[in-house]
């Protein structure tokens, strides 16, 4: 994405944003080989450009790796933090080693650390567009903490109109095939045993079943096939035409459940439009968004990435597709004053389409902080030696001391997040690596080599 389009305040912004503006249970996801020529450079902006130089080469210094010589005079960022002093070159040296370590040998490595009052303190090709996997769940969670007040709740009713049982779907990534027992006996329980039909209104959310770069193997084996209305991950089931067509099965589905609890109907469909005057027989909400949000980041839940995101593109005014999420995540990224070269598949990082750099993913992570969305983010996040897919590493001293989106895919790992270190300075860091499927795999000594030279500086 071009600054222009993600600094609505000016492109001066984009000119200075490196040196003075604030910067920005399933298994980990799974996805296709990642070669080791995947990663690109960051397309620089043409605003940028005259302003200032970046490399993607291995650096280490006291602030950043660019400079800006722009005389104008750019609006406030969120989150100004200039570096105040140079880092000591103990901390420096130790940095550039371990982003050096043999592990990362013949892989794309994009690496980004910043150490307040430091500054960028140490990178390795850090503009470099690499696939994040699962550190892709963190711009949805930060778009859901901006857009939803935190108690807001997925409503997934049932109606009864013009004599038909109407299920009106709300993307929840939860649902559960006792949900569906429940709405039928709460239906039962009002008054309704029997109807001619079942049409399952979806139409607020046109999402194909998939992401534009998917792979056909990759459904529903690390994610069900995409809808409005998901019971157990629709992951129930590998018959190819429910794969292709969620909603006909799931629909048929939800009838014979119906079936079994009362609640006979004698044919599913899909509702032609989303136009509602019946009234309603059953209703089943969601947790709160903000459980949803710490559930997918602590247990890296794909389905509820992709349907967060499709939410998100419904909630701000738009249809409920990937592709309108997207538009609606860069649109809180874009209040944040970072400059955007990354691209969104889907929100759960299974999608090779997506693609950001490590420096992109610590100047956001850094932006965000200051804000309300971020700290609720930070909160949300797995916790080192504690919680979530953080919690069989950086155990022991060190456990509670980094909070962090771990991110695993076939050729690539990635882990971005925050810490404190032994001198009580906060560190935010993004770690992205890609390449041969094994050597990939073999790259964790490398990442967690990195953050613990980060928390001994």
């Amino acid at each position: 994405m071009g600054v222009s389009k993600q600094c609505s305040v000016t492109l001066a912004c984009a000119a200075v944003v490196l040196s003075s503006c604030a910067v920005a249970q399933q298994p980990e996801l799974t996805s296709a080989p990642l070669v080791a020529t995947t990663g690109v450079p960051a397309p620089a902006s043409s605003a940028a450009a005259t302003t200032m130089q970046s490399t993607t080469s291995t650096t280490v210094g006291t602030s950043s790796t660019s400079s800006s010589t722009s005389t104008s005079v750019a609006p406030p960022c969120v989150a100004e933090d200039p570096p105040t002093e140079a880092a000591p070159a103990s901390v420096t040296d130790a940095l550039h080693t371990a982003t050096q370590h043999r592990a990362f040998d013949n892989l794309d490595v994009s690496i980004s650390v910043w150490i307040d009052g430091w500054g960028e303190v140490a990178s390795r090709n850090p503009d470099l567009l690499l696939a994040p996997a699962s550190n892709q769940k963190l711009l949805v969670a930060y778009a859901a903490n901006a857009l939803f007040e935190p108690e807001h709740q997925l409503r997934t009713t049932l109606e009864l109109q013009n004599g038909d049982v109407v299920l009106r779907a709300a993307a929840d990534p939860t649902l559960t095939t006792s949900d569906i027992e429940r709405l039928a006996q709460d239906a039962v329980a009002n008054g309704t045993t029997s109807s001619p039909r079942l049409l399952v209104d979806v139409s607020a959310y046109p999402q194909p079943p998939r992401a534009r770069e998917w792979l056909d193997w990759q459904i529903p084996q690390y994610v069900g096939p995409l809808s409005a209305l998901v019971i157990d991950d629709n992951r129930w089931t590998r018959d190819a035409d429910f794969v292709a067509d969620p909603d006909t099965g799931t629909a048929e589905r939800v009838r014979q459940i119906f079936a079994t609890h009362g609640l006979s109907i004698g044919a599913a469909d899909i509702a032609s439009s989303g136009e509602s005057d019946g009234t309603t027989i059953a209703v089943r909400e969601s947790e709160p968004i903000s459980a949803l949000v710490q559930s997918m980041l602590w247990h890296s839940d794909n389905q509820h990435g992709d349907l967060l995101l499709m939410e998100l593109g419904r909630r701000n005014g738009d249809v409920g597709t990937l592709l309108a999420g997207g538009a609606a995540v860069e649109a809180q990224l874009a209040e944040l004053c970072v400059p955007l070269a990354g691209t969104t598949d889907d929100g759960s990082g299974l999608s090779r389409g997506n693609l950001r750099s490590a420096r992109e993913l610590q100047q956001i992570l850094r932006a965000m902080r200051t804000t309300p969305a971020g700290e609720r983010l930070r909160e949300q996040l797995p916790v080192g030696g504690q919680s979530g897919t953080m919690r069989s590493r950086f155990a022991g001293a060190d456990a509670g001391r980094v909070q962090a989106k771990t991110g695993t895919i076939i050729g690539g790992r990635s882990l971005s997040g925050f810490l404190v270190t032994d001198s009580s300075r906060e560190a935010v860091f993004s770690i992205i690596v890609n390449g041969d499927a094994a050597r990939a795999h073999g790259s964790l000594p490398a990442i967690d080599n990195l953050v613990t030279a980060i928390l001994r500086s």
